[in-house]
């Protein structure tokens, strides 16, 4: 089982948090507003595009404070699932108004900024690493909301 973030639709979120509970057999999860943090398995997952009220759904490498991401991101082991290069992207979250809103390459979130610590991370795995950014074998995205980062690939 991995941890997966599901974006429910605003519509009716309680509706969105059952059906995504019942269809997903979700026995345990955690809610913040629309977002929904939980454990899906791989058979479940294969039933989530008959999710109506859900919007997006991210499986997610890892999740933390924002504050600690760079010490994250420096301790992960992206030697795991990287092949041949890599490029990541910083997406953050507005939901504090009634659409989410997928907001890129903000200032404070700099793509450059984040991926000198994934660099610098492979490099003390011994790999030497590569930057593609048209094109990435390994694609890391890092979505920001609220004060929770979290990682997915």
């Amino acid at each position: 089982m991995y941890m997966h973030l599901l974006i429910l639709s605003q519509e009716n979120i309680e509706l969105s948090k059952y059906e995504a509970a019942s269809l997903l057999n979700l026995k345990t999860y955690k809610n913040e507003k629309n977002i929904l943090f939980c454990n899906i398995d791989k058979i479940a997952l294969k039933k989530s595009n008959r999710l109506a009220y859900t919007n997006n759904i991210f499986e997610l490498l890892f999740m933390c404070n924002f504050n600690d991401l760079e010490n994250a991101l420096l301790n992960y082991d992206f030697s795991k699932i990287y092949k041949k290069n890599f490029c990541l992207r910083m997406h953050v979250v507005n939901v504090s108004n009634k659409k989410n809103i997928l907001i890129t390459n903000h200032d404070v979130f700099s793509d450059k900024n984040y991926a000198k610590f994934i660099w610098r991370n492979l490099v003390a795995r011994n790999i030497k690493p590569e930057v593609d950014l048209e094109n990435p074998k390994t694609h890391i995205e890092v979505i920001i909301i609220g004060n929770n980062a979290f990682v997915r690939s």
